[in-house]
């Protein structure tokens, strides 16, 4: 009995070790923090910090409506992570009540849903609203609808056991997890470093910058793979769904209803894609049609920044973080010219100054993928030739 209770004993304090150890990281690199707080910090920041867990995962839909709901702001970016780099200083003066909810909407499920919400007052309508308007919206095959939805938010991970025991495993089999950053600028592993989730809701590519400083070159991103390999979505039969479309312009109109105004977002593709992307079998034709949608948008009055490639704005592909998401420099450009050439009644966007973004596509450290506007990218900015 001694014997056992010995045994017993002692594999129960390894228990406990492995156990003590794993949350002592997972604390240290702030992996453990709820949502809930890191919300409650975020939106009430003085200073940048970022959320990019890399362990436990970001539950990332969750930490979106929690901060949406944190922040309720009067301009407000929703869409897929080709909106992401919509900053707050873009939309100046209102770049104090802003929020980028970037990957928060996934399908018209969830931008449903949003409608419904402030149409019962369930959330404080915003004034100005830009949606990226990508052709998952009216893509008939397409695993994005079947994603977790805000109807149905996944659990925050720093809040379940399950994901953390999972954390423990990735900590004692890969040394490099544990190694602790030299940095602490956010929650997260990630975030300690830089790399994540901005409290504005946009997202900071540090990997691909730091790599831009090092050989000022554009990165695919691996899209082109999977056209070569007709990964979803980019299907041998890709098709557009007519119905899809239809309640599009149904839910772009409750927004209008509730006088909200719109801005629709066309994302871009780098040039390199989009010219090997015509070649497609699938691609080639669905796009006819999706360009036809746009336009059909335009014709129904809404403001539509329309598709481009970098070329045709007299860019280089290094204008684009990777073949599909643009930089924040591009977003920039895009929007302050759309504003400033198109003829739109939008009231908020006539009002906006661009004074800051001047500023920064003047100011010679600027790159073409980042504006390098982050504290942590000061130590950065020795190392970058001038644009000029």
């Amino acid at each position: 009995m001694k014997k056992f209770v010995l045994y017993t004993a002692i594999y129960v304090s390894l228990g406990l070790l492995f156990v003590a150890i794993g949350e002592f990281y997972l604390w240290r690199f702030k992996e453990s923090v709820s949502i809930k707080k890191v919300a409650e910090i975020q939106s009430s920041a003085t200073k940048e910090l970022y959320y990019g867990r890399q362990i436990l995962g970001n539950s990332l839909s969750t930490y979106k409506y929690e901060m949406w709901m944190k922040t309720q702001p009067k301009v407000l970016v929703l869409g897929q992570s080709v909106t992401l780099q919509f900053r707050d200083f873009m939309f100046e003066p209102y770049h104090d009540d802003f929020y980028n909810a970037g990957l928060m909407v996934r399908n018209l499920k969830d931008l449903k849903h949003v409608l419904k919400m402030l149409e019962n007052d369930k959330v404080k309508r915003p004034d100005l609203i830009l949606l990226g308007m990508d052709f998952s919206f009216v893509l008939k095959e397409n695993v994005l609808d079947d994603l977790y939805s805000i109807t149905d938010l996944p659990e925050d991970r720093a809040i379940n056991v399950q994901s953390h025991f999972k954390g423990y495993q990735q900590l004692f089999l890969n040394g490099s997890l544990r190694e602790i950053p030299d940095l602490n600028v956010g929650f997260g592993k990630a975030g300690m470093i830089g790399r994540g989730y901005r409290d504005d809701g946009t997202y900071r590519h540090l990997p691909e910058i730091e790599q831009y400083v090092l050989d000022a070159t554009y990165q695919d991103g691996g899209l082109s793979n999977k056209l070569y390999t007709n990964e979803s979505p980019f299907l041998a039969n890709m098709q557009f769904d007519d119905e899809k479309a239809t309640q599009v312009f149904e839910i772009l109109n409750g927004f209008k209803n509730l006088g909200i105004e719109l801005l629709l977002y066309v994302p871009p593709y780098s040039d390199q894609f989009y010219k090997i992307a015509t070649e497609h079998t699938g691609f080639a034709a669905f796009w006819p049609e999706f360009i036809a949608f746009q336009e059909g948008l335009k014709e129904s009055n809404f403001d539509v920044i329309s598709f481009t490639t970098p070329s045709q704005m007299g860019l280089k592909d290094d204008y684009m973080v990777d073949a599909e998401h643009p930089g924040e420099v591009l977003c920039a450009i895009q929007l302050m010219r759309y504003v400033k050439e198109s003829s739109t009644q939008n009231k908020m966007l006539k009002t906006l100054t661009f004074s800051r973004v001047q500023q920064l596509l003047d100011a010679e450290y600027t790159l073409p993928i980042s504006f390098l506007h982050d504290s942590v990218s000061v130590p950065l900015r020795n190392k970058i030739p001038s644009n000029n």
